[in-house]
């Protein structure tokens, strides 16, 4: 029998190290220290595939300039998150959509290092201008706030209270609002459970992770232009070439030649910045010493049917 357990972080970590439960999967980064202190417990670490990111909703007046968003991500010190909320070797700076231990990744695309000057002078060159009674950019009598919705998580917590700070500094107001998974993804991203299609008011900037399977091919349905209620472009970006190169790269059966078209998406995608990438986390997993048959899956579809203790 399999039984599975909900809970805040801290609750479902004591429950692993007092023995009420076998296998805690995603161990909080803070409490990974405490659970290799531990005798009785194991932990297992491995990085994922997976891109954390901030998509940014293309409907949003602010947002459809391309100057904001690579503003944004300009802004945005992904190494002083790591540092901060993750510690060493937990977590490593991402610069694309494609995570960086998948063979269609390419280290030639644009990248987003942390300069808050130049953040400054591309929301200036958009026309905003700065209230310095306010510290913030402003334009035609409105702040530059943005709304930053996320699922609530003690680590997303921490990063989140990170960027608006890194947001603050670069003159953009950023409000934090905190949901269940389920909230977020069936009211803003995926509204009316996936029957109506996400407009300028549902949300300007969410905070997920993407686990791309063995074929990057599912891309497609985040990145061309397919909208409407159900679809996976929850920010609606639309670029006539990403459009036919992914068209190309799904009909291509030479794996070299799809690797070639890939770089090609990688470096328009992130040219366009309608995500701002942050971090692929490391995952651990913790589970009692003694539970035999656990075998990490790269992809974090973890099996446990194979799992027993010897009698």
């Amino acid at each position: 029998n399999v039984t599975v357990q909900f809970g805040d972080d801290t609750t479902l970590t004591a429950a692993l190290l007092n023995g009420e439960i076998d296998v805690l999967y995603n161990l909080p980064s803070a409490e990974v220290e405490n659970v290799e202190a531990m005798d009785g417990v194991s932990d297992y670490k491995y990085e994922q595939m997976t891109v954390n990111y901030i998509g940014l909703n293309q409907l949003t007046e602010s947002l459809s300039d391309l100057r904001v968003r690579q503003a944004l991500a300009y802004g945005i010190d992904k190494q002083a998150l790591i540092d901060t909320v993750y510690g060493d070797g937990n977590a490593y700076v991402c610069d694309d959509v494609f995570p960086s231990n998948h063979w269609s990744h390419s280290d030639n695309v644009t990248v987003y290092d942390y300069d808050p000057a130049k953040s400054k002078e591309l929301l200036e060159e958009a026309g905003y201008t700065m209230n310095d009674a306010t510290g913030y950019y402003e334009k035609d009598g409105k702040t530059l706030h943005l709304t930053y919705d996320m699922s609530t998580s003690t680590d997303g917590k921490a990063v989140a209270a990170l960027i608006q700070q890194q947001w603050k500094a670069i003159g953009v107001e950023m409000e934090v609002i905190e949901q269940d998974f389920a909230t977020l993804a069936y009211t803003k991203l995926l509204p009316g459970e996936a029957t109506e299609e996400t407009t300028g008011d549902s949300f300007q900037c969410y905070t997920l992770g993407f686990g791309v399977e063995a074929d990057p091919n599912e891309y497609n349905e985040y990145f061309s232009t397919s909208t409407g209620a159900g679809s996976w472009n929850f920010i609606h970006y639309s670029n006539p070439e990403v459009d036919t190169l992914i068209e190309q790269a799904q009909k291509e059966s030479d794996n070299a030649k799809r690797m070639e078209l890939y770089k090609e998406i990688q470096q328009k995608i992130n040219d366009d910045a309608p995500w701002a990438c942050l971090f692929y986390g490391t995952t651990c997993t913790g589970i009692r010493a003694d539970l035999k048959g656990f075998v990490l899956h790269p992809s974090s579809a973890n099996h446990y049917e194979n799992l027993y203790y010897e009698k």
